[in-house]
């Protein structure tokens, strides 16, 4: 009978043969005696592929954002205006009324499918209560400043070079959360031991995407889903290969929650698979005839990350909700679309993510013909390398990475509804952009399941460029 492995080393399974490779070594040590050092050119050469990725995230926001005529209906008035609050005050308090300046530009502008502009009132001085949504009431108070004072910071370099308003600035912002969803799933690909030009291709699925036109090139926290998602994902990759840093995973955690509180998906899902990874390396060890110790089972490093990668974030939470400021006698909006949460709520909830991660919170009837083939094509493409992941795993993912996302895709939609109501006192039909942050893990699983095969690979990667090009006749027709 062979001894088992040390606790801390990691399956052969889980380990790519890119990590052992030159693929992710250290360019900068000397070369084994025989091997030949790399040329310059040959390391540019490993730039080109993020560097287009990035050229494609920013023209994609920039292009869709020169478009935009009116307001976001989803909630981009309030978001404005804390925006525009952040050099002052950081926050916005519980039953603060909104600053005159989204006031001003919601009658100036509109918004979409909703309200027109008003001329009359456009730039002619106070903007009264009765004028503007919610009663002149704030409905951002629920957020840490994370991400709007992030997007304020990188909105002034924008407004300098551009002359840009606060509001396109902040727009053009999504250029970056964008980017870095697609520059880490390109980096996890790599890890994974897939081809560059595969891997710069494969984001493309996410740019190309009705979520990404309206989470990253308007004002949203939405902005933020995609590429926690993306980071979760590869950090969690990085972790079941190197067994190293673990602590990034709980860090990331926390920062991706403080950014939008529905991030947490991405985190449940890499929380799934490192306690799914512990049972089945318990379960080979006590196979392999080697003793399990119950402390090693519950206090392990592995469940150690877990609950550091639960905990962390929810403490945050709860201290927001204890110091975050409340205007005297402020009370939050009552948006009047609370329901009672029953039995078939719950189940409606459960269904709500399965197959909506590519249709993002508009109708996509709205659009013109490029909306619905979006929506068809790279939602059939992750449901089938979901289900194949789950089915027929590969070599350089486990299949835990696939059974994890479909267990949160159920699970998310009761979890938050009850969450909710427990927080709030009611509950409300869940917009299915809440499970934005999920999209990054479908992705690399249709990427992996079908980039096994060459001929794949190939197929894959013209279908992202075509559907990449194609958003650029992607026209809303209430815009």
């Amino acid at each position: 009978m062979h001894d088992a492995p040390p606790a801390t080393e990691p399956p052969a399974h889980l380990i790519s043969p890119t990590i052992l490779g030159a693929g992710v070594s250290d360019s900068s040590a000397t070369p084994p005696p025989g091997v030949k050092r790399r040329s310059p050119r040959a390391h540019l050469s490993r730039w080109v592929a993020p560097l287009l990725l990035v050229a494609a995230c920013f023209g994609f926001v920039a292009f869709q954002v020169s478009l935009h005529n009116h307001t976001s209906p989803v909630d981009e008035f309030v978001y404005i205006d804390y925006l525009a609050k952040v050099p002052e005050q950081l926050v916005v308090s519980k039953g603060e009324e909104t600053g005159q300046y989204a006031r001003n530009y919601l009658v100036c502008n509109g918004v979409s499918t909703a309200i027109d502009p008003n001329p009359d009132l456009c730039d002619n001085g106070e903007i009264a209560d009765s004028d503007v949504p919610f009663g002149g009431k704030s409905t951002a108070d629920i957020y840490l400043p994370s991400y709007f004072a992030t997007t304020w910071v990188l909105a002034q370099p924008i407004s300098a070079m551009t002359g840009a308003d606060l509001v396109t600035a902040g727009r053009l912002v999504g250029g970056f959360w964008l980017a870095g969803a697609g520059l880490l799933i390109f980096a996890s690909l790599r890890r994974l031991g897939f081809p560059r030009a595969f891997c710069g291709a494969m984001p493309l699925f996410i740019v190309a995407s009705l979520p990404a036109w309206w989470s990253t090139t308007y004002i949203t926290t939405d902005a933020t889903a995609l590429v926690s998602g993306a980071l979760m994902a590869y950090l969690l990759i990085r972790y079941l290969q190197t067994r190293r840093h673990g602590w990034t995973l709980v860090a990331a955690a926390t920062v991706v929650v403080s950014l939008k509180l529905q991030n947490f998906a991405a985190v449940a899902v890499a929380l799934l698979v490192v306690l799914t990874v512990h049972a089945i390396e318990l379960l080979r060890r006590h196979r392999a005839g080697a003793p399990v110790q119950f402390a090693e089972a519950a206090l392990g490093r592995l469940p150690r990350l877990a609950a550091g990668m639960a905990l962390a974030p929810m403490i945050l939470e709860v201290a927001w909700i204890a110091i975050k400021p409340t205007v005297d006698g402020g009370q939050s909006v009552d948006l009047q679309i609370d329901q009672p949460l029953g039995k078939k709520a719950l189940l409606q909830e459960s269904l709500k993510f399965v197959g909506s991660l590519t249709v993002g919170a508009r109708d996509p009837s709205l659009f013109n013909v490029v909306g619905p083939t979006l929506v068809s094509v790279v939602g059939l493409l992750i449901t089938g390398g979901l289900l194949g992941m789950t089915v027929g795993p590969s070599k350089k993912l486990p299949r835990s990475f696939a059974v994890a996302t479909l267990s949160v895709l159920l699970t998310l939609g009761p979890a938050l509804a009850i969450a909710t109501a427990a927080v709030e006192g009611y509950y409300f039909p869940l917009p299915t952009r809440y499970g934005l942050s999920l999209m990054p893990f479908g992705v690399l699983c249709m990427a992996v399941f079908f980039g096994q095969n060459k001929a794949w690979r190939w197929i894959l990667g013209a279908i992202a460029a075509v559907l990449y090009v194609s958003t650029y006749w992607l026209v809303y027709i209430a815009n």
